[in-house]
């Protein structure tokens, strides 16, 4: 297991309005090596916007991302070859193209592809594909199938084991079990535990406290767009994380 010494992604004074309000202020925070920092807080209060910048598909307005240590570009390319990986809340309409067969999907984000004579190898890319589906235990008649006839567990499963493949400098997940069935979503979590002990800092964004607190090392609460507490599993309950979501102090 990765000792969480040295920060995969250091996150200093992020800022972003949209339609004239402001939705994120001024939020810093780092994830070490080898980390899991979950982020709870009521749904609107600027969860998927802050997601969305970290992963590099939404600019800020002011602020800095580092990834190991490197400031990165406002592009989203920037984000992808410095190894930062994703999972979206919305893993139909984001996290993969519904008509493209699952190799396809599998090119997305994925900045390593392989290639022969300067052309996507799609023979090596339905073969890794394949490969990884089968050690994540994605069900399906094959990596020809159309990602739209998935399961949500199984489609779930499939973007993990491609944004992990390469194993990421920087995870970022959200909402990664939100509808899904209990054996789904355990095995979404022990996917994420993976990464965890392989290196990889962890950024888990989730509405199910049991969840944050199960598989989290710290806890940082949204409120209003800013960050208003962070709290350690071990040392705290779920009511306090419930009152720093309400606005509270613990």
């Amino acid at each position: 297991m990765a000792k969480p010494t040295e920060n995969a992604i250091e996150v200093s004074h992020l800022t972003m309005g949209y339609g004239g309000r402001t939705i994120m202020r001024d939020i810093s925070f780092d994830v070490r090596k080898g980390e899991i920092l979950g982020i709870a807080g009521v749904e609107g209060n600027g969860q998927n916007e802050l997601a969305e910048v970290l992963a590099g598909v939404r600019a800020m307005d002011a602020g800095e991302i580092r990834v190991n240590g490197k400031e990165l570009g406002r592009s989203a390319a920037s984000f992808i070859q410095a190894g930062v990986g994703y999972v979206p809340a919305d893993r139909n309409a984001v996290g993969t193209v519904p008509d493209f067969p699952l190799y396809e999907n599998w090119l997305l984000r994925n900045a390593h592809y392989p290639q022969r004579h300067g052309l996507t190898d799609l023979r090596e890319v339905q073969a890794q594909a394949s490969a990884a589906m089968r050690a994540f235990d994605v069900r399906t008649s094959g990596c020809r199938e159309r990602s739209a006839n998935l399961s949500g567990g199984n489609l779930q499963k499939f973007i993990l084991a491609r944004e992990l493949e390469n194993t990421p400098n920087v995870l970022i997940c959200s909402y990664p079990t939100r509808g899904l069935d209990v054996k789904a979503a355990w095995s979404v979590r022990q996917q994420v535990i993976r990464a965890k002990e392989q290196g990889t800092g962890v950024v888990l964004f989730s509405g199910d406290l049991e969840e944050l607190f199960a598989i989290s090392d710290r806890i940082v609460v949204l409120y209003r767009g800013a960050v208003i507490g962070e709290v350690r599993p071990e040392s705290a309950v779920p009511q306090d994380v419930i009152l720093l979501m309400m606005g509270g102090t613990v």
